[in-house]
């Protein structure tokens, strides 16, 4: 599988909401999980990025602090 494939893959789960509740709490990203099933007609990065700006969400679903797993330098 290409790396292009993968991310496309990504940015379709909601799953990956799931990130965010270090930042926003599992209350409201459970809301946002059923906002986005609501709607569904874009991909769940295009729709956090709607929500809760760009800058956050790269920072968040930036690959080294999906796999920094809660530790912090």
């Amino acid at each position: 599988m290409d790396q292009g494939r993968c991310l496309e893959r990504l940015y379709a789960s909601p799953e990956i909401i799931t990130a965010f509740i270090p930042l926003f709490g599992y209350d409201r990203c459970t809301e946002l999980i059923q906002e986005y099933d609501q709607q569904n007609e874009q991909t769940v990065r295009d729709f956090l990025e709607q929500e809760l700006g760009k800058e956050a969400v790269e920072k968040i679903l930036s690959p080294q602090n999906l796999m920094a797993l809660g530790h912090r330098d």
